[in-house]
């Protein structure tokens, strides 16, 4: 799979005629095909990567049937970072540290 997310990205990445139509042989809907060259594709040129774009994290076995599983996750997603910020932000607006301060200052 990660092969095939990483030419998908790569062909957005030209985003010349050839690029949207074999993006359209494998998208099937209009929005992930805007998604791909409107928002996914021109993060990665910003950040001049050639390849590594995503990520695969291996979470274990499937409990009834015993089949690996994975999440795989585009690097450099947004999201991940707001998550990330989030904690400190309401920690900030609340004037209250957060979980992992209020822990390190009990351990102290």
């Amino acid at each position: 799979m990660r092969p095939w997310i990483e030419r998908l990205i790569n062909k957005a990445r030209v985003g010349d005629h050839a690029s949207h139509v074999y993006a359209k042989s494998i998208l099937f809907t209009g929005e992930s095909r805007n998604k791909l060259f409107k928002e996914i594709a021109p993060r990665f040129n910003e950040l001049e990567w050639s390849a590594g774009y995503t990520r695969i994290e291996k979470i274990g076995k499937r409990t009834p049937d015993g089949a690996k599983m994975a999440i795989i996750e585009i690097m450099n997603n947004p999201i991940q970072e707001w998550e990330k910020n989030q904690d400190q932000i309401d920690a900030d607006e609340l004037g209250r540290p957060n979980f992992w301060q209020w822990e390190l200052k009990i351990l102290q």
